[in-house]
């Protein structure tokens, strides 16, 4: 049993996107020190009232303290103003340049959540100290009060750094690429743990009409995911077998069926309920196809005419080629959740290889054919995938490849023809395959041109 199941890692991104969680967090984390931390002064100030005259020399007046502290929360808010209009700059950039699915990684990340949190909270803490202390709401040296207060601010440049390091690495597209390939790869193998021909065909019919139909009552919206493990359990308590009926990633309108449910008549609804998320928008980390469609919109904008940049498709067909070799040897399409027994309790729909490979790259031949940058790199990504997947999944991997055939033979030069003709793994520019291994020693092997 997994200690973070696939539905909860889902339903906590989905938190995540309410950016203004961690930073109410922090501000009112903030709120209480401005009480606290007045209150330990008094203490401190009790014990040191103690001490002999002369053990403790730093003094600090409340007047010029409040003044500073007055100065820092100015400049906090301030410097908070323009972080904020940077963000929103960076934002509409990245959604202009790559995609507009992509732009919420950056709301979801959650060094954004705690500089923005930790300025606010610098600020808040800095004026509710500072107006005790200029109100004489209390008679003591504000020693922890100042402490903490500079503690905030170097906190905030701290962050600062950071926070510009995340926004730098969100604009450059090799990263933000890497990132939704990696987010891809981890989901590809929640969703399909299994290698490919690993799962039986199923023996349990359920193919006539079910006894019960659970219909969403909820808002319309995307099906992020379900907690398959426990809905499959109550299935089992109620020996019944249930049905997912849309897919993750499709759109569920009120009163559209949720759940088909074959042999029972009483099971809980609300239970089932709770184990599924329906939010506004799809998630990388919860649908590998949604991670290709991102890697995908960023290619085909970087191929339209405004853009004109081939290089840009080339390197998300990399990050597309690797995704596409992972889920190459994955048991796809029907799955089945099954009980101890081996009694099928679940049954949900997930993409089959042809609408995976349909997804990563036909957007792309259509709008690139006229590159020979991506012609040649989709002949190699095709290469790899005839040398990896399965014999059974070779024949639309065949059929794309002889797509890109008629799409290098529609060039208008010979030359161009026999550029288009060969595969590349960089675009333009790598060097040619071996024609065989190279012996140990060799520095080099005949390549064919």
């Amino acid at each position: 049993m997994r200690v973070l199941s696939w539905f909860s890692e889902v339903r906590w991104v989905y938190r995540q996107r309410r950016v203004w969680l961690l930073p109410t967090l922090i501000v009112g984390a903030a709120v209480l020190l401005s009480w606290l931390v007045p209150y330990l002064d008094r203490l401190l100030a009790d014990a040191l009232a103690e001490l002999p005259p002369g053990d403790f020399a730093w003094k600090f007046d409340p007047a010029i303290m409040a003044t500073v502290l007055a100065a820092v929360a100015s400049g906090t808010i301030a410097f908070t103003g323009f972080v904020f209009s940077v963000l929103l700059l960076v934002i509409q950039f990245g959604t202009g340049t790559m995609s507009a699915r992509f732009a919420p990684r950056l709301t979801q990340d959650w060094v954004l959540g705690a500089s923005l949190g930790t300025f606010m909270a610098t600020f808040v803490y800095t004026l509710l100290v500072s107006v005790r202390l200029a109100a004489r709401l209390e008679d003591y040296e504000p020693v922890l009060s100042s402490v903490v207060a500079i503690g905030l601010a170097l906190a905030s440049v701290a962050l600062f750094f950071a926070l510009l390091t995340r926004v730098v690495n969100f604009l450059r597209l090799v990263k933000a690429l890497d990132r939704v390939s990696r987010a891809g790869a981890r989901t590809a193998a929640a969703v399909h743990p299994y290698p490919y021909g690993s799962e039986p065909d199923s023996d349990d019919a359920a193919d006539g009409p079910p006894d019960r139909v659970l219909r969403h009552t909820g808002r319309a919206g995307v099906l992020l995911g379900f907690d398959d493990d426990d809905i499959a359990e109550l299935a089992r308590r109620a020996d019944c077998r249930i049905v997912v009926v849309p897919a993750v990633g499709d759109f569920v309108l009120p009163g559209a069926p949720l759940f088909d449910i074959h042999g029972a008549t009483r099971i809980s609804e609300r239970k089932l309920r709770r184990h599924v998320v329906v939010g506004i928008e799809r998630v990388v980390d919860a649908d590998p196809a949604f991670a290709l469609r991102v890697m995908v919109d960023i290619a085909i904008k970087a191929l339209s005419p405004a853009v004109n940049d081939p290089t840009t498709a080339v390197q998300a067909l990399d990050h597309i080629g690797a995704l596409l070799l992972d889920l190459s040897g994955r048991q796809l399409g029907v799955t089945r959740i099954r009980d101890r027994d081996g009694r099928v309790r679940l049954t949900h729909r997930t993409s089959e290889w042809p609408d995976y490979l349909s997804l990563a790259v036909d957007e792309i031949r259509c709008y690139g054919r006229d590159s020979l940058q991506v012609v040649r790199r989709l002949r190699a990504l095709y290469t790899d995938l005839l040398r990896a997947c399965p014999l059974e999944r070779t024949p639309p991997v065949l059929e794309r490849l002889a797509a890109i055939d008629a799409d290098a033979a529609a060039f208008a030069t010979a030359l161009d023809r026999a550029v288009a003709a060969q595969a590349d793994w960089q675009g333009l520019g790598g060097p040619p395959p071996f024609t065989t291994a190279p012996a140990r020693g060799d520095s080099a092997s005949s390549p064919t041109v």
